[in-house]
């Protein structure tokens, strides 16, 4: 039987539902958990986004598309920084 006070009310916890986040540091038990697009790895609400749990597959695999200002031409944007000069 699994039984813990929270705020002096008695509460079961139910092991066998939810997920543990797979930050190191974090390990919360999450009853809805998301799953990295990149690693794949299952995280909390908190560490969700690639930045949050240190993903080393997600800046690579993130690609942006803007307008170009000046051609009105579409600029395909890889990882988190561009250096597109105006035509």
């Amino acid at each position: 039987r699994f039984v813990h006070q929270v705020d002096g009310t008695t509460m079961a916890e139910l092991p066998h539902l939810g997920t543990r986040c797979a930050h190191a540091e974090c390990r919360q038990l999450d009853f809805l958990p998301f799953t990295c697009d990149a690693c794949e790895k299952v995280c909390c609400l908190e560490r969700r986004t690639h930045r949050a749990h240190g993903c080393q597959v997600g800046p690579v695999k993130d690609e942006r598309v803007t307008v170009c200002p000046a051609c009105q031409q579409p600029i395909q944007i890889h990882g988190t920084k561009a250096n597109v000069d105006a035509a």
